[in-house]
């Protein structure tokens, strides 16, 4: 008992402070990976289907490698190192998006536009 006649408050202890810390920062962490499966489902991706290792492997196939992939998803992935990857699409609506409404905004075609390669 205290002087006050009632029982000792934790509060003032290093303890009380390490687990009020502790518990902070356990909360801190779900609500932080909550959020970030919130994100990756609302981001629609193509499956990843392979690496580019896998195009090594079927290195004397690849044209029938990726005809197998086509045929199974219209959209797919494919991972390289270094943390990037490859998007390859045989869906007639996304290649008309980038051909008709989206031209502009896919870099890689400026280069082949005038039908000559620059480097």
């Amino acid at each position: 008992m205290g002087e006050d006649g009632g029982v000792n408050s934790s509060s003032n202890s290093p303890a009380a402070a390490v687990g009020l810390v502790l518990v902070v920062a356990i909360c801190t962490y779900l609500a932080v990976v909550a959020t970030r499966k919130q994100k990756r489902r609302r981001r629609r991706r193509p499956p990843v289907v392979g690496t580019a290792f896998h195009q090594l492997y079927h290195v004397r196939r690849v044209h029938d490698y990726h005809t197998a992939l086509s045929r199974e998803h219209m959209t797919f992935r494919l991972l390289v190192p270094a943390g990037r990857e490859q998007i390859y699409t045989c869906d007639p609506a996304v290649v008309e998006h980038i051909l008709r409404t989206n031209f502009a905004n896919y870099g890689k075609f400026k280069k082949y536009a005038n039908g000559k390669r620059e480097n």
